[in-house]
């Protein structure tokens, strides 16, 4: 049996059999993937897939690439790259790492626009991050047109919390944040937050005054994008991240197992 096969879990001589949304992926990337990572990204989406996350997702990047090309690509939407701005260093199989000065990622992706899964009202988002940053004044990803439309996280402010919003402010709905590595995920869910470290939650919070209407801005990942403004650049190791509809407890928990599995493959997990 080939390693690919090896790779994907498939039977001898099930050769490059894939998943076609894996196929799509990998079709995408500039530089193809070895057999190795190529059974990696197959056995992302299929375990997506079989746990009925992947069909809940409106956006997907996985910065833990083999190559920086193939690190911008939108897995959900692989037409989507987003685009690197500053001078972010990329290193293989690791993701980007942000100087916190002048760089961050433009992914392209546009909530208002884009989304199928989140709604206004409804949805989840987070990062995958490998770097232990208490920071106040900065994001690990945002869009924001007001207080109550809007999309952002900082997984650790220097007062050691973790600040989530969806159509509302982040003020007041927030949790304790220690250590900002590992999957930080924000859901809101009509009219209550919750938040979620590796896949368990950490809390429910009440936000002031949420909005209906998804922000229709471009997401940045690693700074904030403030009507056009660049701000809030975050000094960070982002290695995924992700946009979509609400989830419960069992589908965060295997979406971690997931996402986890691959990035320890790749040897990005934390």
């Amino acid at each position: 049996m080939s390693a690919l096969a090896l790779g994907l879990g498939l039977p001898a001589g099930a050769g490059a059999v894939r998943d076609p949304d894996a196929a799509a992926i990998m079709a995408a990337m500039a530089v193809p993937p070895g057999e190795v990572r190529a059974g990696q990204v197959n056995r992302l989406v299929t375990a997506l897939k079989g746990c009925g996350v992947w069909q809940k997702l409106d956006s997907l990047f996985v910065f833990a690439a083999h190559n920086e090309q193939a690190a911008r690509i939108d897995w959900k939407q692989p037409a989507r790259v987003a685009v690197a701005h500053g001078d972010p260093v990329f290193e293989p199989d690791r993701g980007w790492a942000f100087d916190g000065v002048d760089d961050y990622l433009a992914t392209g992706f546009v909530p208002f626009e884009h989304c199928t899964q989140a709604t206004g009202t409804a949805g989840c988002h987070g990062i995958y991050e490998r770097t232990n940053l208490p920071a106040t004044g900065v994001y690990s990803y945002a869009a924001s047109m007001t207080s109550s439309r809007n999309l952002a996280m900082n997984a650790r402010t220097a007062g050691d919390l973790c600040a989530g919003s969806h159509n509302h402010s982040a003020t007041g709905a927030q949790v304790v944040s220690t250590d900002s590595r590992g999957l930080w995920v924000y859901q809101r869910d009509t009219a209550a937050g919750e938040y979620f470290r590796n896949g368990v939650s950490q809390g429910a919070v009440q936000p002031t005054a949420p909005g209906n209407d998804l922000v229709a801005l471009e997401v940045y990942v690693g700074a904030r994008n403030a009507n056009g403004t660049v701000d809030g650049r975050r000094a960070s190791r982002p290695t995924a991240f992700f946009v979509g509809a609400a989830m419960n407890l069992a589908e965060h928990a295997a979406f971690y197992r997931a996402l986890q599995g691959y990035m320890s493959a790749a040897g990005a997990g934390v």
